[in-house]
């Protein structure tokens, strides 16, 4: 019986400290979409498109969190807003008319 509580505590603090992981890996992510947004919104166009591209690209859906996740939808969410933001930035600034698609704007701009 002592065995079957040590595994079971033992995977009780497991997944605890597992998810603990994952929760500091979704702020770092947020915060580092909102200090992409920050840079960009601060930028010329072409650097607010860099800013865009890194966000597009930092650590996609399903490399810090499992896909599907609660987790990962929030992280997900942040991200598409963030990138909402840059491209109305890149509207207002650029005089360009390119449309809401941040791919537009990276292909129009970085590539």
């Amino acid at each position: 019986m002592l065995a079957v509580s040590l595994v079971f505590c033992g995977a009780c603090w497991f997944g605890s400290e597992y998810r603990h992981i994952q929760d500091k890996l979704a702020y770092e992510q947020m915060e580092i979409f909102y200090l992409g947004r920050e840079r960009a919104l601060r930028s010329a166009p072409d650097e607010a498109a860099m800013s865009l591209m890194e966000i597009r690209d930092y650590y996609p859906s399903g490399t810090k969190q499992t896909i599907g996740s609660p987790l990962d939808a929030a992280v997900e969410l942040v991200r598409s807003e963030v990138m909402r933001d840059v491209v109305i930035h890149l509207q207002n600034t650029s005089g360009q008319t390119l449309g809401d698609d941040p791919d537009t704007w990276i292909r129009f701009y970085v590539d």
